[in-house]
């Protein structure tokens, strides 16, 4: 099943003492996952690595949802089972050409629900945290993408999100391009009024909004959408072996 799935944590929205009491990142994070920090990340900071976790967490859910459509979100049922930052340039990970500071960091590994297991990617700034899923390792054909926004309120929040990915799809595919939710409850494209057969995912906190779709389903579909600007507060990238360009400015 190709499906995708993405999340977008904001920092600067966290409430760090809160998120240090065990008694509130016991329902994040498994005994196994506190070990796991331990273990092999010591340059994060532990708040840090529980919104990670939640990202990543959030992300499955999303992957998930379509192949379970009852499934509910449960956090600890969410398993990060393996987790490393890049000890190397960012796009012989990623591919493309992504424009990050010394402060940022990408990392990669796999989740785990039931007998589905998944792979990620991560990207944490000083600004916020996002993270994609994948069923394998090969991310390409996989656009992904950040934005800063005017504010955080929902209504800008959910707007702000789809017409970021409609400004994406308008340079790919001909026609009105609208998205509407599937009765489960997740994002769908709709071409001339006609379903668009290829996953995408939404995610927005606080002051900033992200897109994920994988175009595998499309076939040979020329990909025109390659983004050659860059815009204000935007870092985007067609995953794995396209081309990208990503870069993050002041709005």
């Amino acid at each position: 099943m190709i499906s995708i799935g993405n999340d977008i944590v904001s920092l600067s929205s966290m409430d760090r003492q809160r998120t240090l009491d065990p008694r509130y990142y016991s329902k994040i994070l498994s005994t196994g996952e506190v070990r796991l920090f331990s273990d092999h990340l010591a340059a994060l900071e532990f708040e840090q690595y529980v919104w990670m976790a939640w990202s990543l967490k959030e992300s499955a859910y999303k992957y998930l949802k379509r192949k379970i459509p009852v499934l509910e979100f449960s956090p600890t049922k969410f398993v990060v089972q393996t987790i490393s930052e890049a000890d190397v340039d960012f796009n012989s990970i990623i591919g493309g050409d992504w424009t990050f500071s010394d402060d940022d960091s990408l990392y990669s590994g796999k989740i785990k629900f039931d007998s589905n297991v998944l792979h990620f990617r991560a990207i944490k700034t000083p600004q916020w945290i996002a993270s994609m899923v994948n069923l394998n390792d090969d991310f390409r054909n996989v656009s992904w993408a950040v934005q800063e926004i005017d504010g955080d309120n929902h209504e800008l929040q959910s707007s702000g999100v789809r017409n970021f990915l409609l400004s994406e799809l308008a340079d790919i595919f001909t026609g009105d391009i609208v998205i509407r939710k599937d009765k489960v409850g997740y994002p769908v494209a709709f071409q001339n009024g006609e379903v668009l057969d290829f996953p995408i995912s939404l995610s927005h906190h606080g002051r900033y909004v992200s897109y994920a779709f994988n175009l595998s389903m499309v076939g040979d579909l020329p990909m025109v959408g390659v983004v050659t600007e860059t815009t204000g507060g935007t870092i985007r990238a067609l995953v794995g072996d396209l081309p990208t360009v990503g870069v993050i400015t002041e709005p």
